[in-house]
């Protein structure tokens, strides 16, 4: 795993501890204790002016005469004197340090002005920062220990968080309920230097991290860290819990498509097309990385199978997983035949499965019920539901022993199969020995159902990503090459100019023209040959209806002469009362477009952090009050589109149920595409909006266009 960087923090052949005490109360010698304590067998040295010994070790009077090239420093002195004992250690040639003070960005300006010369003692030196204001690490395999971590260290799961709390209660948690344990963290603080990016790669170039487990209050190279996630989806698992969601302080875009999306929401959508998991709920954590740390995953087409000793929690959890559009398995004839055999006349064999009290008296029912359950073909995961490992303690002790040959056995058995078994039992918690080898085994443990249900949703979730594919955010299109984007540099264009660029990149218009006198409205009118929609054209008029700038039905030239007037004035009007310096360069005439069959929204941006985001819903004046809508990141597949398309509630009507004419899909997807291609065209267009999109069985015509462009 050594590499440069994150993986040299994780895994030192040297230490050296900047700071270090003979105080015991003092960071600087508890760090020294806990990497003797914990087996770390590199060197370490201890530094301090003051000279003389700690714990056995001669103590570096000065930074620069530590011995060359020393992988690692733990900096543990006051904030003011961080930077430049980072220029101090980068001249001796130390690879990394973890900065333990806190007081720098989170603080306020001055601590900003500080965490900025930090980042430039940096740059000058090339050392590697983990900080400031972090915990410390843990690698347990190493004897890596600068985290403090009390009571037993080491396991599968990978720890990266910006709260040495949450970090805290999942090791707390950890040792209370038998599972795999956590053998890596990394206190990530505010990411000065190394970010969540830098550790993710560390962490899945160690063979023994088999999870990888975020708590996130903030993301300095967010796309950077979707486009690591997806690189490593198939070889390490990543589950995110995201602090900081509310949507205060979000600026709304001039178009709809801004005002309709948050920075949860747009960043939830990424980790959805990079493979990894978020979680909303902290008591989740660890059971779902536990589940996800076997590998074990279902395969194409199979089911969930419930196998429960209480018929009331079955149906719950059945429930709950159907609620989240997770397949429950279809048992076999076979299958149920020998299920009834087993257990008798009085237990449900179908799914869920209720032992119906058989497994009272001999607990390993439950691991032949498990068996036989695994050996179908249609399940592709079981859930174990009930009160296993607590028989012994609910019932007699004389079944503890029973119990544990079932759980011998029930492990056995996931692993022969493949397949992911998990535990919802009341006992979670209790001294339970059958518990014990159920985690030993590695097999994911808890006492809430929903928390277990969590666990197998995730764990089809994560079959369905590895599945698919790479997502490669940094793919580019070709079609930037293809259209020439014709408006301003700056600012928003007229819909006229919108809608050209969009022609080029295939979305279909009706029939129009751009009038710049009342004369040429007529006479485009006389042409078109029916009744035509007239709208006001002006940089500065966005959303025309708010100014009069529309007139629908007009049918004759006379009428076009006089709405062209009419128009003109109100748009002038409305300039002289919202922007004086505005300008209205004509009125478009177009042909009226007949009722659709839905009427959608299809808007892309650059997002500042997250890089361009597509964004998709229902369409209209009333969009915002639906929010009726579904983000995805760019680059999108067709099957993506089609897949965003399908998650709006309008989607219904666009399917054709109960009778009604069934949308263009095709025709929908290339009108993304050529508003994915408007955005492509240039870098210095910003965002692209095409709303209404009128969508009909053979076709789809944008309604209205906006584009807008920032000097890059």
């Amino acid at each position: 795993m050594r590499t440069d960087g994150a993986g040299l923090v994780l895994d030192p052949r040297s230490i050296a501890v900047i700071g270090a005490s003979s105080n015991p109360e003092k960071r600087g010698f508890q760090a020294v204790r806990t990497l003797q304590a914990s087996g770390y067998s590199g060197r370490i040295y201890p530094v301090n002016p003051r000279g003389g010994e700690i714990l056995g070790l001669e103590v570096v009077e000065r930074i620069a005469d530590l011995p060359d090239g020393v992988d690692l420093a733990l900096v543990a002195l006051p904030r003011a004197s961080v930077p430049e004992a980072i220029r101090e250690a980068g001249e001796a040639r130390v690879g990394a340090a973890v900065v333990l003070a806190v007081g720098f960005g989170e603080s306020g300006p001055e601590g900003q002005s500080l965490e900025e010369e930090l980042r430039r003692a940096c740059r000058e030196t090339g050392i590697r920062v983990v900080g400031p204001n972090t915990s410390g690490v843990l690698n347990a395999a190493v004897g890596l220990n600068l985290a403090g971590f009390p009571g037993k260290v080491g396991g599968p799961l990978a720890l990266l968080t910006q709260s040495g709390n949450v970090a805290l209660a999942l090791q707390t948690e950890a040792g209370q309920i038998p599972g795999p344990g956590i053998g890596m963290y990394v206190g990530v603080g505010n990411q000065a230097d190394l970010t969540f990016s830098d550790y993710l790669g560390a962490v899945a170039a160690d063979s023994r991290a088999k999870v990888a487990v975020i708590y996130a209050e903030g993301f300095r190279d967010a796309r950077r860290f979707l486009a690591e996630a997806d690189r490593l989806r198939e070889a390490l698992p990543i589950l995110v819990l995201k602090g900081g969601r509310s949507t205060s302080g979000q600026a709304a875009a001039a178009s709809h498509t801004g005002a309709l999306s948050t920075p949860d929401d747009l960043f939830r959508a990424g980790l959805r097309q990079a493979g990894a998991i978020q979680l909303d709920r902290a008591d989740e954590l660890l059971f779902v990385a536990r589940a996800l740390s076997s590998g074990l995953l279902p395969g194409p087409g199979q089911g969930v199978a419930i196998l429960s000793d209480g018929g009331g929690q079955g149906t719950l959890a059945c429930d709950w997983l159907e609620g989240e559009d997770v397949t429950m398995a279809t048992l076999s004839e076979e299958t149920r035949a020998e299920l009834s055999t087993l257990l008798g006349p009085a237990a449900a064999t179908a799914n869920p499965i209720d032992l119906a009290g058989a497994a009272d008296r001999a607990p390993e029912v439950f691991s032949d019920a498990l068996a036989i359950l695994l050996a179908d073909a249609s399940v592709g995961s079981v859930l174990i539901v009930g009160l296993f490992g607590g028989y012994g303690i609910r019932f007699s002790e004389t079944l503890v022993d029973a119990e544990v040959r079932a759980a011998e056995r029930m492990a056995t058995a996931a692993i022969d199969a493949g397949k992911p078994v998990l535990v919802h039992t009341m006992y979670a918690a209790a001294p339970s020995r059958p518990l014990e080898v159920l985690g030993e085994a590695g097999i994911a443990i808890t006492d809430s159902l929903e928390v277990a249900c969590r666990g197998l949703e995730a764990i089809v979730r994560r079959a369905g990503f590895v599945r698919a594919g790479m997502w490669d955010p940094e793919k580019r299109s070709s079609s930037r090459e293809l259209v020439r984007a014709e408006g301003p540099s700056t600012g928003p264009w007229t819909e006229w100019e919108a809608r050209e660029l969009l022609e080029q990149c295939g979305v279909q218009f009706p029939t129009g023209a751009r009038c710049e006198d009342a004369e040429a409205a007529a006479r485009a009118t006389s042409a078109i040959g029916g009744p035509v929609a007239m709208k006001v054209l002006s940089r500065q008029i966005l959303h025309k209806a708010d100014a009069g700038g529309v007139l629908l039905g007009v049918e004759q030239p006379d009428q076009a002469r006089e709405a062209f007037g009419e128009l003109v004035s109100a748009g002038e009007l409305y300039l002289q009362q919202k922007d004086p310096s505005g300008v209205v360069e004509g009125v478009s005439v177009t042909r009226m477009l007949q009722r659709p069959l839905a009427e959608l929204l299809i808007g892309v941006r650059r997002d500042e952090r997250l890089g361009p985001v597509l964004t998709v819903g229902a369409g209209g004046i009333d969009v915002e009050a639906d929010l009726d809508v579904a983000h995805r990141l760019l680059p999108v597949s067709d099957a993506e589109i089609e897949s965003a398309i399908a998650s709006l509630g309008i989607s219904s009507t666009l399917m054709g149920t109960r009778g009604r004419e069934k949308a263009d899909w095709s025709g929908l997807v290339r009108a993304v595409r050529g508003v994915v291609g408007a955005l492509e065209s240039s870098v210095s267009i910003v965002e692209v909006e095409v709303n209404p999109l009128f969508v009909y069985a053979d076709g789809c015509f944008a309604a209205d266009a906006l584009v807008s462009s920032k000097a890059p």
